[in-house]
């Protein structure tokens, strides 16, 4: 039998902080390079050049996507840095899920109350999406819960290795 495989990457929307980030950052920089112009005309080329790739490296590192790669009950997350840079962020073993379900879906609702529960978000943030819970005991032996956006063959995949705990929208 092969293995039970999915893959789906997602773009994380832009805040308003992020963006106002960006925009200081960029700000910051001209008026830098504007003091290093009038009072450090020697080395105004070499030090305008510095903060310009500064600015450049903060800028892009604000750009981020996840990647949700299922293989076998096993969910692993990276974070994507402007298509480049790529950061493992949080693996998930869904041998040890309890529920998995759309995010208004009744099974999941019933944890809305606990309070014990780590939260791990790696949505879109994107109004409309479809946000899957899965609530899911850790290595401590403490529940968490996992927010993500599973594509359609990402939720089939992990219904056909836990049938009698994901619920389909």
């Amino acid at each position: 039998m092969g293995d039970n495989y999915a893959e789906t990457i997602i773009r994380k929307k832009m805040t308003t902080g992020t963006l106002f980030y960006r925009i200081f950052v960029v700000l910051f920089a001209v008026f830098v390079s504007i003091g290093f112009y009038i009072y450090l005309r020697s080395l105004a080329a070499i030090l305008i050049l510095a903060v310009g790739y500064f600015a450049y490296l903060i800028f892009r590192g604000t750009e981020l996507e996840y990647e949700y790669l299922y293989v076998n009950g096993q969910l692993d997350i990276e974070c994507i840095y402007s298509k480049k840079k790529r950061k493992s962020a949080k693996s998930f073993n869904f041998d040890k899920l309890e529920v998995m379900a759309p995010l208004k879906h009744q099974k999941i609702l019933a944890y809305d109350h606990r309070t014990d529960l780590k939260d791990f978000n790696y949505t879109s943030g994107y109004e409309g999406r479809n946000i899957y819970v899965a609530i899911l005991i850790g290595q401590t032996g403490k529940l968490g819960r996992l927010y993500f956006e599973p594509s359609e063959e990402m939720v089939k995949a992990m219904y056909a290795h836990t049938p009698s705990k994901v619920f389909m929208a």
